[in-house]
C-alpha cells in the first residue's frame, strides 16, 4: 500500500487526507483567527500550520529519535 497525504488549502486553513495501510482519514487544521479567539483582526496565528507539519512528519515516520545527531525541528517564533 502506498502511503500518501493530500493537502488542500482552504479559506480558513488546510484539509489533509492521510492514506495508509489502515485506510483514509481527513484532518482539518483551522486558522485560529477564524475560531473567534482573542486575536485582533490584524494578528495572524499560524500554529495550525506547525501542528500540520509535525503530524505529517509523524505520519511518515521522519521526525527522528533522541539519539539522532540531526533532527528536524519546526519553530514558530514571535518577531521582536
Amino acid at each position: 500500500m502506498k502511503w500518501h497525504a493530500d493537502i488542500q488549502s482552504v479559506t480558513n486553513g488546510f484539509i489533509v487526507e492521510y492514506s495508509d495501510g489502515e485506510g483514509k482519514r481527513k484532518v482539518i487544521y483551522q486558522n485560529l483567527n477564524t475560531l473567534g479567539g482573542d486575536l485582533s483582526p490584524t494578528e495572524t496565528d499560524k500554529s495550525h500550520i506547525v501542528d500540520m507539519l509535525y503530524e505529517l512528519l509523524d505520519f511518515f515516520g521522519e521526525q527522528g529519535c533522541k539519539w539522532d545527531k540531526k533532527r528536524i525541528k519546526i519553530t514558530y517564533e514571535k518577531q521582536n
